[in-house]
C-alpha cells in the first residue's frame, strides 16, 4: 500500500497509476489518495487502519509506507 504524498495544491486526485518498479518485480501495488492533504491528521485514520487491514487480510505479506 502506497499513500499519496502531500500536494502543493489540493482538493482534486490524480490520475492512478501503478509504480512500474513494483509492477515488474510482480507485486500489487493499492495506492491511497486523499482529495485533501488531512489523510494523516484526522479522525478517519484509524478507521483507515482496520479497513485496510480487512482488504488486504488475503495476502501473505503486506507493507504500507507514505511519501
Amino acid at each position: 500500500m502506497t499513500f499519496r504524498h502531500r500536494v502543493h495544491t489540493d482538493g482534486s486526485f490524480d490520475a492512478p497509476r501503478a509504480s512500474q518498479g513494483y509492477v515488474e518485480a510482480g507485486h500489487v501495488q493499492l495506492h491511497i489518495q486523499a482529495r485533501l492533504n488531512d489523510w494523516y491528521i484526522n479522525d478517519e485514520t484509524t478507521a483507515l487502519e482496520g479497513v485496510l487491514a480487512q482488504a488486504t487480510s488475503g495476502y501473505g505479506w503486506r507493507v504500507a509506507f507514505g511519501f
